[in-house]
């Protein structure tokens, strides 16, 4: 069953939008819900259907998955203006409150992608009814992210202008003197920069009972980005893998194609869902299991 609806942040007082994908089919996996935290601004929005159709594929394994929208995104309520990194992780904590209540799961998986992934990896550091922990090719610096994005606002004053009156730096120093700057397709106020830039994936030290996928999805076929790799060290349970795909946050090509699905990513991230062993928590020698382990 499919079934869009809201639900309160009651931490906060304000309504969030959702999708529920509860199973039909009976199994061991009625147990697991998994729960997407994704990017914000024209990555939540390219990525959507990559994310909808695993949630799909949960759905038809047996699992209950739950997509929503952050406060100030998308169909909730508020502004973007107004969120802040405490909005986000206040948004994740609610909807683990809202999937245990209303389907009485047991077992909660955070699936992040890109920023997301730094909500959902803060939460689970803390959160104890989080077991598992998955990460789709994760923002490590986040102020060197913000930073990027404002590329798109250099491309849009040159579309505007014929030339940049505003470089980066600049943008930024706009930013921390509150002005409303445009970034990858969503605004950046003073109050969600000074809350973001100075976040990293390298400084979170999560509890040793998660058990965690690291995944790096890349057209590279090379090792692993040496940031990504030591990650989370001190957390035996993590499996690291490279999937070889594009990004499926951006359009591709010339004709902006959307990503629809991304066949190797969702079937290594089923099989570390399903793999019996993984919930030994058995770690290869050097502490940390490996993607050919599964």
């Amino acid at each position: 069953m499919n079934k869009p609806l809201f639900f309160k942040n009651k931490e906060n007082n304000y309504n969030l939008f959702g999708f529920l994908f509860q199973p039909e089919i009976k199994n061991i996996n009625n147990q697991k819900g998994v729960i997407f935290c994704d990017s914000i601004g024209s990555e939540k929005y390219y990525s959507h259907r990559v994310l909808v159709n695993f949630a799909r594929l949960l759905q038809a394994r047996g699992y209950c998955a739950f997509l929503f929208d952050y406060y100030g995104n998308g169909d909730s309520e508020g502004d973007f203006e107004n969120t802040r990194l405490d909005t986000y992780l206040s948004d994740v904590r609610a909807a683990i409150e809202f999937l245990m209540e209303e389907t009485k799961i047991e077992e909660i998986c955070l699936l992040g992608v890109r920023l997301g992934s730094v909500f959902a990896s803060l939460v689970a550091a803390e959160e104890k009814r989080v077991e598992r922990l998955a990460l789709w090719s994760p923002i490590i610096d986040v102020g060197k992210y913000l930073y990027d994005s404002l590329r798109a606002n250099l491309n849009m004053q040159f579309s505007l202008y014929k030339t940049i009156k505003f470089n980066r730096d600049q943008l930024i120093e706009q930013i921390k003197n509150n002005v409303l700057v445009e970034g990858e397709g969503h605004v950046i106020s003073r109050d969600f920069y000074h809350s973001f830039s100075q976040i990293s994936l390298k400084k979170i030290k999560m509890r040793p009972d998660v058990r965690a996928l690291l995944v790096d999805i890349s057209k590279n076929t090379g090792a692993m980005s040496k940031e990504l790799s030591m990650l989370f060290e001190d957390n035996n349970q993590c499996i690291r893998m490279t999937v070889n795909e594009g990004p499926f946050w951006v359009l591709k090509g010339t004709n902006q194609i959307y990503t629809n699905q991304l066949k190797a990513l969702f079937e290594k991230t089923l099989c570390w869902l399903e793999d019996s062993s993984n919930d030994q928590g058995k770690a290869s020698d050097n502490g940390h299991r490996k993607a050919s382990e599964l």
